[in-house]
């Protein structure tokens, strides 16, 4: 199996299961589908034009709501 790494500002992430949510928004039923998943791997950030990098807040092994 080959293995991958994220790079910059990317996540990887291993689907889990497929959910419909139902949101009620002024009077209409809005059906969004959101996706929930295991985070594989996470890339270093991204470096801004002044040379800082600003770090992803995930480590893998987070489960996370993603559209």
């Amino acid at each position: 199996m080959t293995k991958f790494q994220a790079i910059n500002e990317y996540v990887q992430i291993e689907p889990l299961e497929a959910k419909k949510e139902t949101t009620i928004a002024v009077a209409r039923v809005i059906k969004q589908k959101t996706a929930k998943g295991k985070v594989l791997s996470v890339g270093h950030g991204r470096t801004l034009l002044d040379g800082t990098r600003v770090t992803i807040p995930l480590k893998p092994g987070d489960i996370v709501y993603y559209n």
